[in-house]
């Protein structure tokens, strides 16, 4: 639809303050998909963002488009690095529209200096809105879990394609029990991002990040968001990257400190957690016929699956230099000078162990 300049110079005219009288110069289609499209529009009073929604295949998604519009607004007013939103129009040719400025940047790539500022945007995203109430709705998983069974039979009805959809209901259910029995009493929860990805992360040319898309944001646990956001900026390639895990840990801690259930809780249940629920994702996307839009390949999750043994023996290492009893400690010297574990192949059940602090922590028993 805004390919055309005639449907772009109406849309801003009507319902964006100050581009009454632009001129559309060019009009920028730069992703769409199942869910939404995306557009910019060049025009002589400025540039500018036209999200275009579809509809959501996430039943999870707990938050209207008027409140993805006002939380944007409380981001820019608590100073947080969110694009700013020019206007929501509900209903513009049937979809629900958000202009926004135009950021000029890049995705995010991979290096250790980006994966510390992205756990810095990650806490500090936490920390500003940490009093929204309003917007800390919590998904019903219930309905979530009935919703997407009944559109698994719908499609297996309209296309007679058997075979993938009850591989698709399967891993479904494996996924549905194993969250139902994770340890997560008593962990902080808040306001969660709920879909950090290259993709979502603008580096401007000075360096700095802007976070961006929140349609899926929902009250959850703090630490998911974290253990998402390792599948996605901790691996080069399909090699997965200590370094770069304990840059965003280390980088998490600059603003917010993550006390020894959330490490426990992160390194044994949510990393995995994640990277099933993302295997998960990308299998329904592909029963859609859509592009999986994520970098957490296959070849990823198997290499992850390789390293998760290592970096649960590397922080019991931290433990035995934090227990209370004296006589079975480990002097910190001795933990700091150990090897990090070689990955190993491992598909043992995760048993509940309490965690250690982070690396900048561990500087401090010297």
């Amino acid at each position: 639809m805004f390919e055309q300049r005639y449907h772009a110079t109406l849309l801003l005219h009507q319902n964006v303050q100050g581009a009454s009288h632009s001129t559309i110069t060019s009009v920028q289609r730069l992703t769409g998909g199942i869910t939404h499209n995306v557009y910019r529009f060049d025009s002589d009073t400025g540039k500018y963002i036209v999200k275009q929604f579809k509809r959501s295949i996430d039943p999870t998604a707990v938050l209207s488009k008027n409140d993805v519009f006002s939380l944007m607004q409380q981001l820019r007013v608590n100073d947080f690095p969110a694009p700013n939103p020019l206007t929501w129009v509900p209903c513009y040719h049937g979809h629900s529209i958000i202009v926004m400025e135009n950021i000029d940047g890049r995705h995010i790539p991979f290096s250790i200096d980006n994966a510390y500022d992205v756990g810095e945007l990650i806490a500090a995203f936490h920390i500003k809105t940490k009093n929204a109430s309003y917007y800390q709705k919590k998904p019903n998983n219930f309905n979530a879990f009935y919703s997407e069974c009944k559109d698994s039979l719908q499609r297996v009805w309209k296309t007679k394609r058997w075979l993938p959809e009850i591989g698709y209901l399967g891993n479904l259910f494996r996924y549905v029990f194993k969250s139902l029995i994770l340890p997560s009493q008593g962990l902080p929860e808040g306001l969660t991002h709920h879909d950090l990805r290259p993709e979502n992360i603008l580096q401007k040319d000075n360096g700095d990040l802007v976070l961006l898309d929140y349609e899926l944001c929902q009250k959850d646990l703090l630490i998911n968001d974290l253990a998402h956001a390792i599948l996605m900026f901790c691996f080069d390639g399909d090699e997965f990257s200590i370094p770069a895990f304990k840059a965003l840990i280390r980088g998490y801690h600059a603003n917010r400190l993550l006390n020894d259930k959330e490490y426990s809780y992160l390194i044994n249940h949510a990393i995995e957690d994640k990277a099933e629920l993302e295997y998960l994702s990308q299998h329904k996307l592909r029963l859609l016929g859509g592009p999986s839009g994520s970098p957490f390949t296959h070849e990823r999750y198997y290499e992850l699956k390789k390293h998760l043994p290592g970096l649960k023996k590397q922080f019991d290492l931290v433990d035995k230099a934090l227990t209370s009893t004296p006589s079975t400690r480990m002097p910190p010297a001795t933990v700091l000078s150990a090897k990090e574990p070689s990955p190993t192949m491992g598909n043992t059940p995760c048993q509940h162990q309490t965690s250690p602090l982070s690396a900048r922590a561990l500087r401090g028993l010297r």
